[in-house]
């Protein structure tokens, strides 16, 4: 089983999806960064997958009542 495939596809609809909806590459590098720092210098990416989705889905939802408010 190739892991690394299984772990990229998601990430990388994530990122997409996360671009349609607002974020700017930055933005969603920075989110990655923030979530993986808390997670430890040892956890991999797929462990941290759901936190990155969910973080990505709170950045989106925050930049839009900004943009509302």
């Amino acid at each position: 089983m190739d892991t690394g495939s299984a772990v990229i596809a998601p990430l990388r609809a994530s990122f997409d999806a996360a671009r349609r909806f607002g974020l700017t590459d930055d933005e969603v590098w920075q989110t990655v960064d923030q979530v993986v720092s808390r997670a430890g210098r040892h956890a991999t990416v797929g462990e941290c997958l759901d936190e990155i989705t969910a973080a990505l889905a709170q950045g989106i939802l925050a930049k839009e009542r900004r943009a509302l408010g």
